[in-house]
């Protein structure tokens, strides 16, 4: 059997904090709203309730701006410039922190 060396990049889990947040909300959005199919809501938690969902539908929108908005191609721009720099001062020979100035 022939042997793989496959160098997978590290990936910090931290990075998947936000992704799971939002898988959460997402989640936590579409039980209630199948709950609702099947419970009727008492009279004296209804006001509460409908703070509860207002809030969970609007963090729910403003995940999916942040995925599928300019805030996801901003982030993904920023890595690109920072992975670019990194490899420009290694190319360089420089350290990239300002000592190796001629």
């Amino acid at each position: 059997m022939a042997d793989l060396n496959i160098n997978f990049p590290e990936v910090k889990w931290e990075a998947f904090i936000p992704a799971i947040l939002a898988l959460i909300l997402v989640g936590g959005l579409f039980a209630i709203l199948f709950l609702l199919l099947f419970h009727e809501i008492p009279d004296k938690n209804r006001d509460a309730f409908n703070i509860v969902f207002g809030a969970i539908s609007g963090s729910v929108g403003t995940c999916v701006a942040f995925y599928f908005g300019s805030s996801k191609s901003t982030a993904t721009k920023d890595a690109t410039i920072a992975g670019l720099a990194k490899t420009a001062v290694q190319a360089t020979g420089g350290t990239g922190d300002g000592s190796d100035k001629t």
